[in-house]
């Protein structure tokens, strides 16, 4: 199976189709750091740092996004200070079963005050 020699002229269009393809990454590395201005450092950090441009939908979409999460933040706020106040009273439903826990008190006593009129 890996007895066929092929022709000098088949190893040759194989290389050359090969390296016309992977030439091209050196290439342009080699055509980047002489024609950048800078010292080499400074060319290669250019080089190897990302330029992220969005496109014009990217950018309507994003800030849309932050529009509703706008939104969204200050509708949260309603239901943070409900959660919160729900954490108040049980805090306090709590500091009141200690209370009772001390001392002899009597079921009408016991009632809680958040139900009172």
């Amino acid at each position: 199976m890996g007895d066929y020699v092929y022709p000098p002229w088949g190893e040759a269009l194989g290389f050359a189709i090969s390296l016309s393809s992977m030439l091209w990454v050196p290439g342009y590395a080699i055509y980047f750091f002489l024609s950048t201005p800078g010292t080499w450092r400074e060319v290669l950090l250019a080089g190897i740092t990302p330029v992220i441009k969005p496109r014009a939908e990217a950018l309507k979409c994003a800030e849309t996004k932050n529009i509703m999460d706008n939104t969204k933040e200050f509708s949260d706020v309603e239901q943070k200070l409900m959660e919160r106040t729900d954490e108040v009273f049980d805090q306090l439903e709590h500091e009141r079963q200690d209370d009772y826990n001390d001392k002899e008190v009597s079921v009408e006593e016991k009632v809680s005050p958040y139900s009172r009129g």
